[in-house]
């Protein structure tokens, strides 16, 4: 997963933890944490400034969808 600055059309971060074609991906409803997945048979939740891993959930099949709740419960 790349995600990229429009205004300047550079790469601004990698991540890079997936090995099989990304399936899906969903950014939180602030836009700091992206969750992305593909037949590796995980869920990636990475911090986007930092890249840094939130939470890897394991799943004993491909994932097809992950979505990211569009606000936390208060």
């Amino acid at each position: 997963v790349s995600l990229w600055d429009v205004d300047e059309l550079v790469c601004v971060r990698c991540f890079s933890r997936l090995d099989w074609p990304v399936r899906t991906l969903s950014f939180s409803h602030d836009g700091k944490m992206l969750a992305s997945a593909s037949e590796d048979h995980f869920i990636d939740i990475a911090e986007v400034e930092t890249d840094r891993v939130s939470f890897c959930h394991p799943d004993w099949c491909a994932v097809v969808q992950a979505i990211l709740l569009p606000q936390p419960p208060k």
